[in-house]
């Protein structure tokens, strides 16, 4: 039998997704790209481990 992932890997799976989809759109405005990135980081600060998040400059290289 699969052990299913417990509640706070659910949790890190999404978040990590929904980090990756904000830095693939690049049409978003910088100002709109911050709020939700900072609203990521610190849902994933209450998460363990935490989610390493690599910052992105405005020409697009990390």
């Amino acid at each position: 039998m699969d052990k299913k992932p417990t509640l706070k890997e659910q949790l890190t799976t999404q978040i990590k997704d929904k980090i990756s989809k904000i830095q693939m759109t690049k049409k978003m405005t910088n100002l709109n790209y911050k709020r939700q990135i900072t609203f990521y980081k610190q849902i994933s600060n209450c998460l363990e481990p935490k989610i390493k998040i690599k910052k992105i400059r405005k020409n697009g290289k990390k």
